[in-house]
């Protein structure tokens, strides 16, 4: 039997709903939602064995295969108030600009069906079609073929950078979010930069826009890599979509799980690597205009304490000397057998920074010595160390900061 439930605690009986599974394939369709879940935000559906028989052939483990399993699931509805409204072909966030927080939309929606509209054209004009349930799907559908997945990445990028007249300055930030010095590089030379959050953020997706002044568009290009360490996972599962767009000296990218799901904690937002196409004229400057992230909850939203971090550690152009002592999460994590720790210090201290197993015991001093105000980096090699969780700890005359890493051999 199925049952329904508004809050996943209290579930009651959905009348019409009971199965009897017998031999060959059984379709059960049109089986009414009562109307007591009218207007519920989020509706929880669940399938209860009605006996104790067994599942599969007698004798045997619980079988996923033949006839006896429920699968092909489609829930819809139809809107008994439907109304007209205007969409443009790839900003599916509304927000009137086509970047590449609108892919964050699709992770969102993924799946989402509704009405398929009159107009099949995706270049970048105004159309009307039928409001959907939910209401920002019908924004999410790029390309109007009446679903949300992978096919509405084209009108995105078709349409990439386009906006109605006043969405650009409408929302832009008073002011980059960070910005960092690259030092000069050879041709075939590369930098890596890191986007970090000075807090861990709970997250399904992120998109980010940055730019690099004092070079041509011909003087560097992104090394498409590995997806964001967080997002390997799914990656893995075909659950991530991801999308990278380079114009001029901009570039935007987008990594979002596809669906629903709880996210993740992540500090460590993403590693950019940059490779010098010729040999640059002079120091470089990159500049992160935007990083939007995803909520497990569907929220979209602009993260507003992000720093940038390069190889090189060339200094931003904030203040020399940081507000507050920090320590930051090693990079990358877990590792295999080196890794780069970070942290910034206030003031002038003696400091030390040591490295203890899960049990407490030290293994490790890496930093015993005075130290003026700054940002500083050790990198860390375990080679001589045992596969397992670590804890490093940063300790000055005022506080003491710890954090874990893994090492994987």
């Amino acid at each position: 039997r199925v049952q329904l439930s508004e809050d996943g605690e209290n579930w009651t009986d959905l009348p019409g709903g009971e199965i009897d599974l017998g031999e060959g394939a059984v379709h059960i369709q049109n089986v009414p939602i009562p109307a007591a879940f009218n207007d519920s935000e989020i509706v929880h559906i669940r399938w209860l064995r009605g006996d104790d028989e067994r599942i599969g052939n007698t004798g045997t483990e619980i079988s996923s295969t033949g006839t006896h399993r429920i699968s092909n699931i489609t829930i819809s509805g139809n809107n008994t108030d439907p109304q007209r409204v205007d969409v443009l072909p790839g900003d599916t966030n509304h927000d009137g600009i086509v970047n590449s927080q609108d892919v964050l939309v699709l992770g969102q929606y993924w799946l989402s069906r509704g009405p398929e509209p009159v107009y099949d054209f995706i270049t970048f004009e105004p159309r009307e079609v039928e409001e959907w349930i939910p209401a920002g799907a019908t924004f999410a559908d790029a390309n109007g073929d009446g679903i949300v997945n992978q096919q509405d990445l084209l009108p995105i990028g078709l349409n990439f950078g386009k906006s109605v007249q006043d969405a650009p300055a409408r929302i832009a930030r008073p002011q980059p979010l960070a910005a960092i010095n690259l030092a000069p590089l050879k041709a075939g030379e590369e930098v890596d930069i890191l986007l970090q959050s000075r807090e861990a953020e709970p997250l399904k997706g992120l998109a980010y826009r940055l730019t690099l002044d004092g070079l041509s568009p011909r003087d560097w290009s992104l090394v498409k890599g590995d997806v964001p360490e967080w997002a390997g996972p799914w990656a893995q599962e075909n659950r991530l979509l991801d999308f990278q767009y380079q114009q001029q000296n901009a570039l935007e990218e987008a990594y979002v799980y596809r669906g629903r799901n709880a996210g993740l904690e992540v500090q460590d937002l993403t590693v950019l690597r940059i490779r010098a196409e010729n040999d640059w004229p002079g120091m470089a400057l990159a500049t992160l205009e935007w990083l939007s992230v995803s909520r497990p909850d569907g929220v979209i939203e602009q993260l507003s304490a992000v720093d940038m971090v390069s190889a090189d550690m060339a200094e931003s152009g904030g203040p020399e000397i940081p507000s507050v002592t920090r320590l930051h999460q090693n990079y990358p994590n877990p590792f295999n057998p080196t890794t780069v720790i970070r942290y910034e210090l206030s003031g002038e201290s003696q400091v030390r920074l040591d490295v203890f197993n899960v049990i407490g015991q030290h293994v490790a001093t890496l930093v015993d010595t005075h130290q003026q105000p700054g940002a500083y980096t050790f990198d860390f090699d375990a080679g001589d160390l045992a596969s397992g969780l670590y804890i490093y700890r940063l300790q000055t005359a005022e506080q003491v900061l710890t954090k874990r890493m893994m090492l994987v051999k």
